[in-house]
């Protein structure tokens, strides 16, 4: 019986050496299900990584482009700035030169009325010339000025 003792034994050991190995190809196949999940998560971060790379050199290309359009955009306000600066001056100097013709067309209306008055208490000699009385000269000449002045005023408004 000691033969059939150590045979059974050697039965049971063969037995449970074959439910290791049995367990032991179990954990390997498992080992490499999850050695390959793994290597799938692996490749799906690395292409993760990569976009997340190429996403942020286009902000980054981005950002230079929108600081290069911020850098035009600050000498084109600087520009527009100089000629506002200009075109305040041109209008100051031209308000003046308006404000000085409308003193010079006063001082010349008010000449021509005292002149007027002149030739009026002095009779009517020298009213006329021609046939055109004196006073449709001077209104048409007044006429002139106030035309003029329009016409100034519009082509400042325009520029």
């Amino acid at each position: 019986m000691s033969t059939g003792a150590g045979l059974g034994a050697l039965e049971a050991e063969l037995e449970g050496a074959g439910a290791n190995a049995s367990r032991a190809a179990s954990l390997i196949a498992q080992l490499e299900a999850q050695t390959a999940s793994l290597d799938a998560q692996r490749r799906a971060l690395e292409e993760a990584l990569r976009q997340s790379e190429s996403e942020l050199a286009a902000l980054q290309a981005d950002l230079r482009a929108a600081q290069a359009e911020n850098g035009q955009l600050k000498a084109q306000l600087a520009q527009l700035s100089a000629e506002n600066q200009a075109l305040k001056a041109r209008l100051a100097s031209m308000n003046e030169t308006l404000a000085s013709l409308n003193a010079t067309y006063a001082s010349q209306i008010s000449a021509l009325r005292a002149q007027l008055a002149a030739q009026l208490s002095g009779g009517q000699a020298g009213l006329e010339i021609g046939s055109t009385p004196l006073m449709y000269v001077l209104l048409a000449a007044l006429a002139g000025v106030v035309a003029a002045l329009v016409v100034y005023r519009r082509r400042r408004a325009e520029e």
